[in-house]
């Protein structure tokens, strides 16, 4: 990979960087392989390598294993993303060496205010998550 300037894309999820209910395990795997990932990209640049390493931070896809587990919250229709349209996200982004994509992008908002006020955030997601 080194020597033909190779691209890595790793498959995140938002639900690593915000606490959600019912996927602790998933967060947990997500979150390590984000960790996992974000060291070999230092480890990477220090040798001076050109390998790129694409982390896509991921929402709700629609998809069956997603509603699932999802069943019985108050998630409306609306922040559904199509797998179609994440996968092509995900291709073009990695294509393009960014650094972190985050799809939906509309879901991603609370990540600018998770930092400063993370217990409003939680109260946000209790509510939406019952």
């Amino acid at each position: 990979m080194i020597n033909r300037k190779g691209k890595i894309v790793v498959l995140g999820s938002l639900a690593s960087l915000v606490g959600l209910p019912n996927v602790a395990p998933y967060a947990a795997s997500k979150h390590a392989i984000v960790g996992y990932f974000s060291s070999l990209r230092v480890d990477l640049m220090q040798r001076h390598s050109n390998v790129s390493i694409t982390t896509c931070f991921i929402g709700s896809i629609d998809t069956d294993s997603a509603r699932r587990v999802t069943k019985g919250t108050n998630l409306p229709d609306s922040i559904w993303a199509s797998p179609q349209q994440c996968a092509q996200a995900i291709i073009s982004n990695g294509e393009c060496r960014v650094r972190d994509m985050y799809f939906p992008i509309h879901q991603t908002y609370p990540l600018f205010i998770l930092r400063m006020f993370p217990a409003f955030v939680d109260f946000i997601v209790d509510k939406v998550g019952k």
